[in-house]
């Protein structure tokens, strides 16, 4: 008696392959995310939009003199938006959202403090992914978006262990420049004139919004350094170096 024959597209795939289809999915919904992450400026709300430029503008011009405070306010509203997250998702509670919001702002604000060099490790990596994704999109690269932004994440990450001094400045610069950018763009797209003039030139120039994070970041860099910020500016400990 001849065995039952079953088609070939009714297979079960091999463990391994279905985990290379999943991490295949995973890989393009975050390109996807990176591609379209500058239209998440038409969604942030003005509350949110108007203190994202006083602090992205004392992060990129006084970053390393204050980059204590800069790191646990980094590491507070990280933590606020995962709280934030878990609450309203994960236990089915938003009512309570904003009880995981604090409470994820104040353990994330704690450990930064005690933990402040791990912390700017943490935001090196950021900060280096953020100006991979800046690079690959002004070339017109999406498909190898993912890639720079890992690239650039590992190359912030261990930057920031070897010239730890530096990617203060860089870091702050670089993340400062993103929220100031992030906070103005927010506040002038809700105005109907120059939020449409706005949003169909960043439609319709790739170069556009990289290099609107790319000069504030960069004159942060060299206005810092000018300075003598990262001379003049106590280290961790309290102590001159």
């Amino acid at each position: 008696m001849l065995a039952q024959q079953i088609p070939v597209d009714r297979l079960p795939l091999p463990e391994a392959a279905t985990l290379e289809a999943e991490a295949r999915e995973l890989a393009t919904r975050a390109a996807e995310f990176l591609a379209a992450l500058p239209q998440t400026m038409d969604h942030i709300e003005w509350y949110v939009a108007v203190p994202l430029v006083p602090m992205g503008v004392i992060s990129l011009l006084y970053g390393y003199r204050v980059f204590k405070g800069v790191v646990m306010v980094y590491s507070a509203v990280l933590g606020a938006a995962a709280g934030w997250w878990l609450a309203a998702t994960q236990f089915s509670q938003p009512h309570l959202a904003w009880v995981g919001g604090l409470i994820g702002a104040a353990v994330m604000a704690l450990l930064a403090w005690p933990l402040v060099r791990y912390f700017v490790c943490f935001w090196g990596a950021v900060a280096g992914g953020l100006a991979g994704w800046a690079v690959a999109r002004a070339v017109g690269g999406d498909h190898a978006m993912l890639i720079a932004v890992v690239g650039g994440s590992l190359a912030g990450l261990i930057l920031a262990g070897v010239v730890f001094r530096v990617m203060i400045v860089v870091t702050t610069s670089v993340i400062g420049a993103h929220l100031a950018v992030f906070g103005a763009a927010s506040l002038l797209l809700a105005e109907p004139h120059l939020g449409g003039l706005l949003r169909e030139h960043l439609a319709s120039n790739r170069y556009l919004f990289p290099l609107m994070v790319a000069v504030p970041a960069l004159f942060g860099v060299v206005y810092q350094f000018w300075r003598g910020e990262d001379r003049d500016a106590k280290d961790d400990d309290g102590k001159e170096e």
